[in-house]
Formats: structure tokens, sequence, C-alpha cells
């Protein structure tokens, strides 16, 4: 692995010199692998060292502003509109049919009923957060422009607690075999009710509660310490497979004689691809349903005088009475998993390939961002830096 890394790189490196200086001389394959190595690492030492104040802070503003632009765009989809998506109930309307210009009872999306004597049909509304963007616009809507990052506060107390909190208790279990992940999941367990209030504040319509008193008593604790334990071990779980799965695949068969790998292209293909599937399937049939339990549960707890910024039913049907009213609540995730129907995964899955598609045109335009500003303020000091580096190898 190591001779064919150090050929490839000799003979990018040879090619990349002589296309930037037009005059260095051919270098030799049996050349060292550290000289190389070293020739290339004083190179990139020149071209930095030659760099112009202003170059440097062009470059500095432009990662900072990507990397707030992609954290916010992050927190936006992948915390606040994907809890509302994980929480709504689509609602539907009862229109006479008398005063319909036209309707065809037999359709299949018809739905007759008989309302104080009269036919009526029950006609779908389209889901909110269907789309990004209706539900953006929705959030400006009912709670202004900085709807869009609602909950930042709890999200970084519950994350710095979530720290403070893991850290010792991973400590203290290092010497099981599963340490991290019961230490995770104990971790979760603890801050219950601060993720509750997180939610609580994503999910609730705009009021005056004060920070603290979103945070849900004690007595809550008991309808969250399942979800959140099962929610983190799934994800835990999870991780643990992918990362295992990826590490048996990442062994290749190299042949010292010919100094190659034997693994070829399509079989390092079908590896990805297998490592892929596997995290496809666990997150969005293992991961995703549970942590939505964990979401829904939540949302019932939130107080009866308080309304969801989205359609909400909190008895999903009639199938539960929530706490808040004296009733007792969901008794397993499973009931839960079962209200978080195929809609409903359909519409978070189209989601997730949304903000996938979102944070790749991201990354294609922060690196072509960098890529100019760097030619723009290095290209004369790269060009001087191959020169030296030219006449460094000649003298080796």
């Amino acid at each position: 692995m190591a001779a064919f890394q150090g050929q490839l790189i000799s003979h990018l490196a040879r090619r990349g010199m002589d296309s930037m200086s037009g005059d260095l001389p051919k270098m030799s394959m049996e050349m060292d692998r550290d000289d190389l190595m070293q020739v290339q690492q004083q190179q990139w030492n020149d071209v930095f060292n030659q760099l112009p104040i202003w170059g440097i802070v062009m470059i500095g503003i432009t990662v900072l502003v990507f990397y707030i632009l992609i954290v916010s765009v992050s927190y936006t989809l992948g915390r606040v509109v994907m809890t509302l998506a994980m929480i709504e109930t689509p609602t539907v309307d009862y229109i006479p049919i008398s005063s319909l210009d036209s309707f065809d009872p037999t359709s299949k999306d018809a739905t007759n009923l008989i309302i104080d004597g009269e036919p009526h049909t029950v006609m779908a509304n389209k889901p909110i957060t269907s789309k990004i963007r209706s539900t953006i616009r929705h959030l400006h809507k009912h709670a202004g422009f900085w709807s869009r990052w609602r909950g930042l506060g709890y999200f970084f107390l519950y994350s710095f607690a979530f720290g403070a909190v893991h850290f010792p208790i991973m400590s203290a279990l290092r010497w099981l075999p599963a340490g991290e992940t019961f230490a995770a999941i104990l971790t979760s367990v603890l801050l219950a009710q601060l993720h509750c209030a997180w939610t609580h504040k994503m999910i609730s319509m705009p009021s005056q509660k004060s920070f603290l008193s979103r945070i849900p008593p004690r007595a809550a604790w008991r309808q969250l310490w399942i979800p959140n334990a099962v929610a983190a071990g799934c994800m835990q779980a999870s991780f643990q497979v992918i990362r295992m799965l990826a590490l048996t695949l990442s062994y290749t068969i190299y042949d010292h004689e010919k100094q190659q790998i034997v693994d070829s292209w399509w079989i390092i293909v079908m590896k990805i691809l297998a490592v892929l599937s596997l995290a496809f399937f666990l997150g969005f049939f293992i991961v995703l349903p549970n942590y939505a339990a964990l979401t829904r549960i939540e949302a019932t707890l939130l107080n009866d005088e308080e309304d969801t910024i989205v359609p909400f039913d909190r008895t999903f049907g009639g199938k539960v009475t929530p706490v808040v009213v004296g009733g007792s609540g969901f008794h397993y995730v499973k009931e839960v998993c079962q209200t978080f129907d195929r809609e409903a995964r359909i519409r978070i899955i189209k989601l997730f390939f949304k903000m996938a598609l979102i944070f790749f045109a991201l990354t294609i335009l922060y690196i072509h961002v960098v890529s100019f500003e760097m030619f723009f303020i290095i290209g004369p000091v790269a060009k001087e830096a191959a020169k030296k580096a030219g006449a460094r190898l000649l003298r080796m």
C-alpha cells in the first residue's frame, strides 16, 4: 500500500511541478518517498509564508461565513423543520357536496359522510411540512423571522450539559466492552427533561414563558426516560454496527510482488455501497421511527394551555389520553411507533434527501469560492514556490 501511494504521489507531483514551472527536469521513480514528501511540505511552507495578510483575512472570512451558513441550515432543517414534520397531523376539511360544482362519488379520493343530514366529502389538506419553503413561510407568519432558529438556546444548553455529564460517566464505564454506548444512553435518560423543553420550544406557539419554566416537572420524567433510552440505544447500536461493517470491509488484499492492491475498483465501490445501504436501512427503519416516537411523546407533554405551531393531535385519533389532561399517556414506545404512519415517514425521508442536496450544493459552492480565492491570492506565489522546489530536487 505504501509503495503504491509513493508511486502515485511521485507521478502526480512530477506532473504538477512540470506544469507549474515548465522547466523542471523529470524526477526519478526511484526517488525516496520521504525526500519527496519533504520537498512537497517545504513547497507548501513557502506558499503560506508568502501569503499576504489581506489574503489570509479574506479566506478566513469566507470559511467563517460558510461555516455559520452550514450550521444555520443544519439546525433549521435538521432540527426545527424535522421536529415539526415528526409531530404534524394532517388536517381535513368537511365540505358539503351540494356546494361543489362537480363531484365524482366513485373517485378513490372521495370519502362521504353525513353531517346534520347533509352529505359531505372529506378533503385532506396538504401537510405544512411537506415542503421546506411552506414550513419556513408558516414559521415566519406565526413566530417571526427568527423562528427558523427556535430553541437554539436550549440546544446550546443541552449540548453543553450532555458533554459535561457524558464525559465522567464514560470515564467511569470505560472498563466495559460497550462503555461509551451505555454512557450515551444513561446521559440521554438523565437529561430527558431538558431535551423535552428543547422540543417544546421548537413546536409551540410563541409565548411569554421563561427559559426555565419550559422544563417539565419531575413527574414527566417517568414518561420520558424509556423513550430516551430506546432512541439513544437504537442510535448507538446502529452506529456500532455500521462502524464494524466499515472496519471489516476496509481490509484489502495487497500483492507485494506486483506492489498493487488486488481489489479492483468495482469491489471497492461495492464495499462503499454496502456500508451506505446498511446506514440507510438502520437510519430510516430503526433510528428514525424511535426518535420520532420520542419527539411525539414529548409533544404530548406540552401544557394543554399551549398550542403547537403546526396541527398536532395529542390523542392520536383517540388512542391516547395525554398525561397533561389527567390521562396515562403511552405505555410502550411501540404504541407511538405505530402512530408514525407511512405518509409521515415518506415526508421525512423526502426532507432528508432535500437536505442532502442542499448541503451538497453548499459544499460545491464553498469549494469553488475558496478555490477561486486561493488562485487569485497565491497563484503567482505558488508558481515561484514550484521553481524553488525544483531547485531543491536538483540538489538531491
